[in-house]
């Protein structure tokens, strides 16, 4: 006996199609503008509230560059749009998906999110209370040195405590420079510098450097770390140890975190879109091994301690650039090291 359901393939097929063509094949459809801000805002970091910024500033700034990371194009105007530079910097936020090829969201559902912020933000934002300024600092005396720069882009100030003296560094553009003042805040040297040095460490007549390469946002790998011997007056110095094409640098912490003897460093390469949280291996035969921490942009700061009490350094890094927090990165056999545990504002991102 033939079965009903087999006599009228057409008619089964049509029913299937009309079913079929009345569910939507879109999953966030029913979703409203704040369920979607839910979904695809808080997915990289807690969920911004409209009311933290002005209409105008959502729909010039903001949301232009919400929709680019989420793979939309023509949103807003040219101008908003995060700029990718060319050539190497360029070739790494491709290759690091900061903005994505295909679209992750529909154009209706972000017409949805963008009018949920749209209406929900106040027209103006009312200016925070203004406290009073009072000049000085209670318990201090302020002391304000001749030293001047004519064009001044400070991008260091480092306290010799041992030899009562002021480091500068600035980033003018006559040139980058390492200024050197006594105690009385007087000129004593000055370096021109090939970047803009953004930390300075000194272990007796050893002198530790971070060049950030470009001050501005940027993508470029032209920072550069080195480790000056003898610098003293009267002397010699040399560079005992560099290494180059990094991201942007803005602080590094040194120890041994193989136990092989030899001294390495643990560089926070904040960069721009892409950058890294990395420690560089330096072996007995000057050869510069690079070991990532954190593939990511917004490294600040980090300590270098045994943190656990198992006998191996760990790095407790400091973060930022949208994805803030605190990580630890415990050691362990051959410094292999792995974030263990996060105090975190914000949330990574899983796309």
């Amino acid at each position: 006996m033939t079965s009903r359901s087999h006599r009228h393939p057409a008619l089964a097929a049509a029913l299937l199609g009309a079913l079929a063509c009345g569910r939507s094949a879109d999953p966030t459809a029913d979703l409203s503008g704040r369920q979607l801000a839910e979904r695809y805002c808080a997915s990289c970091h807690l969920l911004p509230e409209p009311a933290l910024l002005d209409q105008a500033s959502w729909r010039r700034w903001v949301l232009p560059r919400m929709a680019r990371r989420l793979g939309l194009r023509g949103v807003g105007d040219a101008d908003a749009e995060e700029r990718v530079e060319g050539g190497i910097a360029g070739e790494r936020v491709r290759a690091a998906g900061v903005f994505p090829d295909s679209a992750r969201i529909t154009r209706a559902a972000w017409q949805r999110l963008a009018d949920y912020y749209l209406r929900a933000a106040p027209a103006a934002l009312g200016a925070p209370p203004t406290p009073p300024v009072a000049i000085g600092v209670p318990g201090f005396e302020v002391r304000v040195p001749t030293f001047r720069i004519a064009s001044p882009m400070v991008t260091l100030v480092h306290v010799d405590s041992v030899r009562h003296r002021i480091f500068v560094g600035d980033a003018t553009p006559t040139g980058p420079a390492l200024t050197v003042l006594d105690a009385a805040g007087r000129v004593t040297a000055s370096y021109p510098l090939p970047s803009p040095v953004s930390h300075l460490q000194l272990d007796g007549d050893t002198m530790k450097l971070v060049f950030m390469g470009k001050l501005h946002p940027s993508d470029v790998p032209r920072g550069a770390l080195a480790v000056i011997t003898a610098w003293r007056p009267g002397s010699s110095p040399s560079i005992a140890w560099e290494v180059d094409t990094l991201q942007r640098p803005v602080h590094a912490s040194y120890a041994d975190l193989n136990g092989d003897g030899v001294q390495d460093a643990v560089v926070s390469e904040f960069g721009n879109l892409t950058g890294r949280l990395a420690w560089y291996e330096r072996t007995p035969a000057g050869v510069n091994v690079r070991h990532v921490l954190a593939p990511q942009p917004g490294a600040i700061t980090t300590v270098v301690r045994d943190f656990d009490g198992d006998g191996h350094l760990d790095v407790l890094a400091l973060m930022a650039q949208g994805d803030e927090g605190i990580v630890l990165f415990r050691g362990g056999a051959r410094a292999a090291r792995s974030p263990a545990r996060r105090c975190s504002a914000s949330r990574r991102r899983t796309a």
